[in-house]
């Protein structure tokens, strides 16, 4: 197999289509090269991939509370980067399983309810956060895993049928790329809510770096954070709303 073909499983071309405007994600696959090499040659299978992942999370949140604030950090970054290892794994060794595709929507729950949450803990504890503030950020990290998972949309939309409001709420999901590519406008605001909301943001890069080298700076960015998934969570619930619209018309 040459490097093209190779490259073509590994990261397909609709990922580098969504994650060209990531670039925590581009850094992350990078990274996550010799993790994959390593994999392929003592023949791990993707979901213990996962479950490393989702174990390192429980592990980052647990240091962080114990304020070893950059092991924990440094821990939930690796989990981070596993959550690519086991797609890759799974593409290149063609084990992809409805298990593992579970095993990643857990991982990624699991990083909103405690990975960001843990570190307003650890602000709570050690640096004086109000109580306000520390509700305020379970509360949004709540309301992102159940949108999450209660909110489904049907691909199958007509496009022509909606609206520019509509195309710009409804461009929230993965699955929606099609819809993003007509609009500069809704590009913009798919890709604010990745970088702004989920683990694979630039926002969650700029934790990384400021819990290594400034960590007085956290308490803005996990503010902003929390902020950022209650607007968009906001989003979700009125795209919700257009669906129900949009099916009975």
């Amino acid at each position: 197999m040459n490097y093209r073909n190779y490259l073509e499983i590994v990261y397909p071309i609709e990922k580098r289509k969504i994650e060209i405007y990531m670039p925590w994600v581009i850094i992350q696959r990078i990274i996550s090269l010799p993790f994959l090499g390593l994999s392929i040659f003592l023949k791990i299978s993707p979901n213990f991939i996962s479950l490393i992942s989702i174990f390192l999370i429980l592990i980052a949140s647990f240091l962080i509370v114990l304020n070893f604030l950059v092991f924990g950090i440094l821990a939930l970054t690796l989990a981070v980067i596993f959550d690519c290892v086991d797609g890759e794994l799974a593409r290149v060794s063609k084990k992809t399983s409805i298990l593992g595709e579970r095993l990643e929507f857990l991982g990624a729950d699991f990083f909103t309810m405690i990975g960001i949450p843990s570190i307003a803990i650890w602000l709570f504890v050690y640096n004086d956060l109000s109580t306000f503030i520390l509700f305020l950020c379970f509360l949004s990290a709540s309301l992102s895993v159940f949108a999450r998972n209660y909110f489904e949309f049907d691909c199958n939309f007509d496009l022509k049928k909606l609206n520019f409001t509509e195309k710009i709420i409804i461009s929230w999901s993965k699955n929606q790329i099609n819809i993003n590519h007509t609009s500069l406008l809704v590009s913009i605001m798919f890709f604010l809510r990745m970088n702004l909301t989920t683990q694979d943001g630039i926002l969650f890069l700029v934790i990384v770096l400021s819990g290594f080298f400034y960590p007085q700076n956290i308490f803005y960015l996990v503010i902003f954070v929390s902020i950022s998934q209650i607007v968009f969570v906001s989003l979700i619930i009125f795209a919700d709303i257009l669906k129900n619209k949009i099916t009975t018309n």
